[in-house]
């Protein structure tokens, strides 16, 4: 039971996500994840070139990881999910 309670939680945490972000962001991450368009298509379909739309899928990738965690805070299941957010090595 206490997993069903925390996927229900997770599957809110994403929806809310998605609503609170920019339209450009939700765009380029459904037609990519959801509708599994491929990355030259989403790029012809915005009218950019695939060195840009690389960049605002990145943007867009980053913007969720950030929303998504103030999600799992919010919902108090932060603790319970690994952080999203990829870090660069230091040196």
């Amino acid at each position: 039971m206490l997993n069903i309670w925390l996927a229900e939680e997770i599957v809110d945490c994403v929806g809310c996500t998605m609503r609170n972000m920019t339209k450009e962001s939700q765009k380029i991450l459904l037609n990519r994840y959801s509708d599994q368009m491929l990355t030259y298509t989403i790029a012809q379909e915005m009218n950019i070139s695939s060195a840009t739309y690389s960049r605002k899928q990145e943007q867009a990738l980053c913007e969720f990881a950030d929303r998504f965690e103030f999600q799992l805070v919010k919902h108090g299941i932060h603790t319970e999910i690994d952080d999203l957010h990829v870090y660069p090595d230091e040196e």
